[in-house]
């Protein structure tokens, strides 16, 4: 359904991935829970302090609104002569974090790549928040030093490493001390395998009907549609172009991918919200499901980027996390 170029196209948006690793003060241990919300709150509290210069209470009012590094990254709000989401108060967050911890069969919390007294933090930055990279690590490196999770265990940031396909391994360790340009990251599509594999690592929360999709009602065309409408509009407010698809063609063609569920399961996750002063719930669905490549193949460049820029609700904290896999079929 899409040519070459067309693939091209939605795989040409600017992305820096990194991994920042911490060493663990102290005799904590991570985690005790999901530390997504953690990890963004510190993030939002510490680009603030770094960034803003206005020292208001709201970034509405500002004069820098649209050239402060916190305001785009955190708040994002559409520029004035946006031609969508205009009453919309955020555009999509140029940035994903991906903490250590993913879900394991069951619903229970294991650590992936977990090294005795370290911490593994993935950071996506997607378009102008590239360029915000420095602002965005130190804030970081400072909300992990005050602490993260509910015993606020102190992190010291170690070593950044950045996703670079020429380097050794695939990642590159940079230097400590300023941190230079980082060049986009050019995403490649893979061949479509005979059978694929998603493993939702982290809970997947999709709306439809403006309720969130249970395990039982989650489809293939429920998925694309959400990463449909995100890719595009990461493209339209981050991207180089905005896109020009037919999207509509793709998401009714999308209705007659089926799957076989593996093993689909409802977990109920929350995260305390000081704005709100109340929990909200971060419940979503985790699990695999197996697909037939040569269904997918229409729509393979939408997955491999939703696998970079996740999907659904709370992606920035890392909800929405999905690998693709190669089975045998």
């Amino acid at each position: 359904m899409l040519d070459e170029a067309q693939s091209d196209s939605v795989l040409d948006l600017p992305l820096a991935r990194l991994r920042l690793r911490f060493q663990v003060e102290g005799e904590a241990r991570f985690p005790e829970a999901y530390t997504g919300s953690a990890w963004r709150g510190g993030l939002g509290h510490a680009l603030r302090q770094a960034a803003c210069i206005a020292r208001l209470d709201r970034c509405d009012p500002c004069l820098l609104r649209y050239e402060c590094p916190y305001a785009y990254v955190f708040e994002t709000p559409p520029p004035p002569d946006t031609e969508r989401m205009r009453k919309y108060p955020a555009a999509p967050h140029p940035f994903v974090l991906e903490p250590q911890e993913v879900y394991a069969p069951g619903g229970s919390v294991r650590v992936s790549g977990k090294e005795e007294g370290r911490y593994e933090l993935g950071l996506v930055l997607v378009g102008s928040a590239i360029r915000h990279a420095p602002y965005i690590i130190w804030a970081l490196s400072r909300a992990a030093e005050r602490g993260i999770g509910a015993r606020r265990a102190s992190l010291v940031l170690d070593e950044v490493l950045l996703e670079d396909r020429a380097a050794d391994g695939g990642w590159r360790r940079l230097d400590a001390g300023p941190l230079p340009r980082l060049r986009p990251l050019t995403l490649t599509l893979p061949e479509v395998p005979q059978s694929v594999r998603i493993r939702f690592l982290t809970p997947l929360r999709l709306a439809r009907d403006g309720r969130v999709v249970r395990e039982g009602e989650l489809s293939f065309s429920v998925l694309l549609r959400n990463l449909l409408r995100r890719i595009s509009l990461m493209h339209y407010f981050h991207g180089r172009r905005a896109l020009e698809l037919d999207f509509r063609a793709l998401a009714e063609a999308s209705g007659s991918v089926e799957w076989e569920a593996e093993r689909l399961e409802w977990i109920e996750l929350s995260r305390h919200s000081s704005r709100q002063g109340r929990r909200m719930p971060l419940d979503g669905v985790v699990g695999s499901v197996r697909l037939e490549g040569k269904a997918v193949a229409p729509f393979w460049p939408f997955l491999v980027l939703g696998g970079v820029v996740h999907a659904g609700k709370a992606a920035t904290m890392g909800l929405g996390r999905y690998l693709i896999e190669a089975v045998a079929p």
